[in-house]
C-alpha cells in the first residue's frame, strides 16, 4: 500500500493509472480487441514499474540547528524549537532594509548587516529590538507599525511586495550602523503574499523576504567536507553561519557518525533528496519538498562576526558601479567560493539548467508540503526521500531534472 501511495504522489503515476483504468472500463463495457488488451496490459506493467521504482523514505539523521533571521541579511537567532506558518519559520525575514528606491539591501551591498542582531519577537505585536554588536550604536526598540496611510511596494529580486515603513528612528539608526544614507526599515504587510517561483515549487508555496524560498537546509557533513578541502588548500575553516541556513541536519547522535537510528547523512547527501519529513517519537510533525539546490553568491565569503568579506579590507558598504543586487560579487580568491569552485560548480555536478554552469552550490531550498502550524525542534528525526532518477517518464516531475 505504501508503494502504491508513493507512486501516486507525482503526476506521471496518476496519468498512467488514469489511462489504465479507462482501458479497463472500456474492455468491461464494450469488450476489446487484441490491441486494446495489449495497451491495457502495457499500461498496467508501466504503472507497476513506476510504483515499484518510487524511492521510499529513509531515516537520515536529526535536526542539529534551527536558525531564524527576523531581519533579512542580519544575524540569525539560534532556537531550540520553531513554529511554522504560511511563510516558513515564524518571524523569519519579515523585516527588511531597503534603499531610497525601495530596493532590498543585503550583506552583498551592506556587509555591516552582519553586525545587527534582531531579537526574535515573542508575539505578533511585540516591538522589534535591534542591537549593533559592534557597539557603535545603542540598542534600538522599534515599535511595530502595522498600518500606514499608504503601504509601499518594495522589491526583493524580481518580486514586488507590499510592506509598511517602520519609522524615521529605525531608518536613522540603520543608516548610522550600515554607513548608507537614505535606508528604511520595512515590515511585510499583513495580508501580503509572495509566491515562490513556479518553475521549481508548487503554486501554493509562499515566502517572505527571503531570496526566493522559505527554508534553506544544510548538512553538517557537507560543511565538514568543505572544511577538509579548505584545510588541504592551506585555508582556514569556516562555521555554518556563513551559509545562513534555517534548518541544519546531522548525525542522530550529534557526533558526525550514525547514532540511535544508525544513520547519518553523508556529505552532500541532500543533493539527492526530493522531500524530507521531520518526525518526533515516530510521528510525522512536518513535511517539506526539496525544490532547488542553492546557488551561492558573495554572502558565504563574509565573516558573520566582523562583516568583512574575504579578500576585502573592510566592512564598508559597496559603492559605485558595484552597488548592484550582487554587490559586485566576491573577489576571485575569496573563500569558501574559490574552494567550492573546485568541486561544487553546476558543470561539475552535472546540472543542465541554463546559467548554472559556473554557479557554486551549497544547501537545498525547501518549501512546505504539510507543515503549516507545526512546531519542529532540535533533536527531531529527519526522514528523506530521494529524487527519482531522470527518465522520459519523469520529465516534468519537480525536483528531477536540474
Amino acid at each position: 500500500m505504501e508503494m502504491l501511495q508513493a507512486g501516486l504522489r507525482d503526476p506521471p503515476g496518476l496519468w498512467i493509472l488514469a489511462l489504465s483504468t479507462a482501458l479497463h472500463i472500456k474492455t468491461h463495457i464494450t469488450g476489446g480487441d487484441w490491441l486494446t488488451y495489449s495497451m491495457m496490459f502495457a499500461f498496467d506493467a508501466v504503472f507497476i514499474w513506476w510504483c515499484w521504482t518510487t524511492p521510499q523514505p529513509v531515516a537520515v539523521g536529526k535536526v542539529t540547528q534551527l536558525i531564524i533571521y527576523p531581519l533579512k541579511s542580519a544575524r540569525g537567532v539560534s532556537v531550540s524549537s520553531a513554529k511554522l506558518d504560511a511563510f516558513g519559520l515564524a518571524y523569519d525575514r519579515r523585516w527588511m532594509v531597503v534603499d531610497k528606491g525601495g530596493n532590498f539591501m543585503s550583506q552583498r551591498r551592506a556587509p555591516r548587516l552582519a553586525l545587527i542582531e534582531a531579537q526574535l519577537p515573542k508575539s505578533d505585536d511585540e516591538p522589534l529590538r535591534l542591537q549593533d554588536t559592534s557597539g557603535k550604536m545603542k540598542p534600538l526598540r522599534v515599535p511595530l507599525v502595522r498600518h500606514a496611510a499608504e503601504e509601499s511596494q518594495v522589491r526583493c529580486w524580481d518580486d514586488h511586495i507590499s510592506a509598511v515603513d517602520q519609522g524615521d528612528a529605525a531608518a536613522a539608526w540603520l543608516a548610522a550602523v550600515l554607513g548608507v544614507d537614505d535606508v528604511r526599515l520595512v515590515r511585510m504587510a499583513d495580508g501580503a503574499t509572495r509566491p515562490c517561483s513556479p518553475k521549481y515549487a508548487p503554486t501554493t508555496a509562499q515566502t517572505a523576504f527571503s531570496d526566493g524560498f522559505p527554508i534553506l537546509l544544510t548538512n553538517d557533513a557537507s560543511l565538514a567536507q568543505l572544511n577538509a578541502r579548505l584545510e588541504a588548500r592551506g585555508k582556514g575553516t569556516i562555521p555554518m553561519d556563513r551559509f545562513r541556513p534555517n534548518l541544519v541536519i546531522g548525525a542522530a547522535n550529534g557526533s558526525g557518525e550514525g547514532g540511535a537510528l544508525g544513520m547519518a547523512p553523508g556529505p552532500f547527501a541532500e543533493d539527492e533528496w526530493a522531500a524530507i519529513t521531520i518526525e518526533r517519537n515516530g510521528r510525522n510533525e512536518a513535511s517539506f519538498r526539496v525544490v532547488k539546490p542553492c546557488a551561492r553568491c558573495k554572502m558565504p565569503t563574509i565573516n558573520q562576526q566582523t562583516g568583512v568579506p574575504d579578500g576585502r579590507g573592510s566592512s564598508d558598504a559597496v559603492l559605485g558601479a558595484d552597488d548592484t543586487d550582487e554587490g559586485g560579487g566576491p573577489v576571485a580568491s575569496a573563500e569558501p567560493t574559490a574552494t567550492l569552485r573546485t568541486f561544487r560548480t553546476g558543470e561539475l555536478l552535472g546540472y543542465k539548467k541554463a546559467g548554472w554552469k559556473n554557479d557554486v552550490f551549497f544547501g537545498q531550498n525547501l518549501v512546505m508540503h504539510d507543515a503549516e502550524g507545526a512546531t519542529i525542534r532540535v533533536g527531531d528525526a529527519v526522514v528523506a526521500t530521494q529524487r527519482r532518477r531522470p527518465s522520459w517518464l519523469a520529465r516534468g516531475v519537480l525536483g528531477v531534472h536540474y
